[in-house]
């Protein structure tokens, strides 16, 4: 009694204290935290503590993949997510603006790195032991923590390790986990579990001429730590000046090994598939994928992103100063002149001008250019696995060739070749793939009965294109109504067209784009119908009178409507000359259409009705 009595006056203390907050629990498995901390690191650091949220759900997100810094607050972010789950659950209030928890049936984590001497057991076993262990216990409704699994053992083998008990975590046990790691190759697992885990990592800032100073914000982003900062560490820890130099050579020559190692394999890989077929995709693939990682991304020093969000405006940023820096002239003749350690093993990386690296960083920073010279690196990469396709039997699985090599089909508007396969017509290339890619003047397509591809060139033909299209009256005309219609689509029947004005609330927004311009449209066409009336009642010459204006006030309609539509909606869609021209085409004549049909009914009836209060009078 005594002790219950210790415990629960212990939990009222808690519970007294602010910033605590009472728990809440759900019938679903998950973990939804809002400003959450750690109850004993905030003891410590009072009002410089920095809290953070989490949300982990078994139908949402089931993993987080935390990356980060050394020092960067990772490990005590996991720490304050179990604590706070513990304490909820044995009814505590927790440290946290709100706290929303599904009841676990246990808490695992494999945390820290020591040995059992008393078992004679290493780091690394009892490393494994503890893992093993947990994936023989956890559950659907438990809450897994692994911190820098695999450290205790060779690089290789502990991202091996970690990627399969990562695997297994997430695909079979489906357990709600916290994974730590330094392994950055582990990022790319998020596609593979889409939904169910997520990359995040502890914010930071860089400062220093290559920035080696580095400001730790410990917040938690979206997104993946491309480096760990171990020489900060050592520099916090005060490590001798001249071991801090030494191991940053060091770290910068194992870097460049790496990087001359993987394009070692790259030809080598590239010697193998021209020496014979390359049909499986998987192969082509890693080719194409270490390919990926050459050009603007090489000159920043930045590696090819799997994922758009793992490579952030902040990033570009850093990568593009340090570039600039470390291939500054003045830079260069001072390294030349002034020897560093161990030189005569250190091999000088590829040198970049000023204008590469701007170029690069221009590209990359702009997400529209950065997406084309995505898709223009991965159109270069296929075609370099093989060059001399025209002068003999392509053996990479992709062939170039021009459009007037295709057969065409007039009655269908396609372009067909045989493969090698066996198919008659497994290339086959439509006129509106073509259209979507005028303005690169190739095309890659694949063939339908094999994994085979062929490059369609035909920049050269664009001149004849548009000859066949002008000809082809009937698809040109539905090309240019598509067109109108995705401009009124956008720019006049959407809330979107009025989000430069921010004095139209919502619903004014709402009115003006579904009522206003149509209403407007009526109103023309009223005042044009209403002032033809009069002026033509007037005219001794009705007839006459109503051929003359009724096209003047149509042709004030069509150019009041049509500067509304290409002025508004043109720069939205990108159009170019080509597609403005007809868009105004098509509305001139559809304005011309409709006033020779109202001349050819409204102007008859009018004299008709003359007619016949002439006679009524006579």
């Amino acid at each position: 009694s005594l002790a219950t009595l210790d415990c629960l006056l212990s939990l009222a203390e808690v519970a007294g204290q602010p910033g605590y907050v009472k728990p809440t629990f759900m019938d679903d498995i998950g973990v939804e935290v809002e400003q959450g901390r750690h109850p004993m690191v905030e003891q410590l650091l009072l009002d410089t503590y920095v809290p953070n949220d989490i949300k982990l759900s078994s139908d949402e997100t089931r993993a987080l993949l935390i990356t980060g810094p050394n020092m960067g607050g990772k490990s005590s972010y996991v720490r304050s997510v179990a604590l706070i789950a513990i304490m909820a659950q044995i009814g505590s209030y927790v440290p946290a603006e709100s706290a929303r928890l599904g009841l676990l049936d246990a808490v695992f984590t494999r945390m820290g790195a020591f040995d059992n001497m008393m078992k004679g057991e290493s780091t690394f076993m009892v490393e494994l032991s503890e893992t093993s262990d947990i994936l023989k216990q956890a559950t659907p409704r438990s809450l897994v923590i692994l911190d820098e699994l695999g450290r205790g053992t060779s690089t290789h083998d502990g991202v091996a390790i970690a990627q399969a008990v990562l695997d297994y975590v997430v695909r079979d046990l489906k357990s709600l986990t916290l994974f730590i790691t330094h392994y950055q190759s582990l990022s790319t697992m998020a596609e593979k579990f889409a939904g169910e885990l997520k990359n995040v990592h502890m914010r930071f800032t860089e400062s220093g001429e290559e920035s080696e100073d580095v400001t730790f914000l410990y917040q938690v982003g979206e997104g993946v730590a491309h480096r760990s900062y171990g020489l900060n560490v050592a520099k916090l820890a005060n490590v001798p000046r001249t071991v801090l130099e030494v191991a940053a050579i060091k770290s910068k020559e194992m870097e460049e090994e790496v990087g001359r190692k993987r394009l070692e394999s790259l030809a080598r890989m590239l010697s193998g598939l021209s020496q014979k077929e390359a049909t499986q995709g998987d192969v082509l693939e890693q080719l194409v994928a270490g390919i990926e990682q050459l050009n603007h991304y090489v000159v920043l020093g930045l590696p090819h992103p799997t994922r758009v969000a793992s490579l952030t405006v902040q990033d570009i940023k850093l990568a593009y100063r340090r570039a600039l820096l470390s291939h500054h002239p003045d830079k260069s003749v001072a390294s030349q002149e002034t020897p560093r350690p161990n030189a005569h093993n250190h091999v000088d990386g590829p040198k970049h001008t000023v204008d590469d690296i701007t170029i690069a960083y221009r590209t990359l920073s702009d997400p529209s250019l950065r997406a084309d010279y995505d898709r223009d690196l991965r159109l270069q990469s296929l075609s370099a696995v093989q060059p001399d396709t025209r002068e003999r039997t392509f053996h990479s699985g992709l062939e170039t060739v021009d459009l007037d090599e295709l057969n065409f089909d007039e009655a269908k508007s396609v372009w067909t070749r045989g493969c090698r396969c066996g198919q008659e017509q497994g290339f086959v290339v439509i006129k509106e793939e073509l259209e979507k890619e005028a303005e690169f003047g190739e095309l890659v397509t694949g063939c339908r009965g094999c994994s085979l591809w062929l490059r369609v060139l035909f920049q050269a033909e664009a001149e004849d294109m548009k000859d066949t299209r002008a000809n082809d009256v009937k698809a040109d005309m539905r090309h240019a109504v598509s067109r109108v219609a995705d401009t009124i689509r956008s720019k006049i029947l959407s809330v979107k067209a009025f989000e430069q004005e921010p004095a139209i609330p919502m619903l004014g927004m709402v009115f003006a784009a579904w009522v206003i311009a149509p209403a407007i449209a009526g109103a023309l066409g009223a005042i044009v119908f209403t002032d033809c009336k009069y002026a033509v009642l007037k005219r001794k010459n009705p007839v006459r009178a109503g051929l003359i204006i009724i096209p003047v006030f149509f042709a004030v309609t069509t150019g009041v409507l049509t500067k509304v539509i290409v002025w508004k909606g043109a720069p939205s869609l990108k159009l170019d000359n080509w597609g403005t021209g007809q868009i105004l085409g098509c509305i001139r004549g559809v304005a011309g259409g409709s006033a020779l049909l109202c001349t050819l009914f409204f102007v008859p009836f009018l004299h008709r009705k003359l007619v016949m209060d002439d006679r009524q009078l006579k």
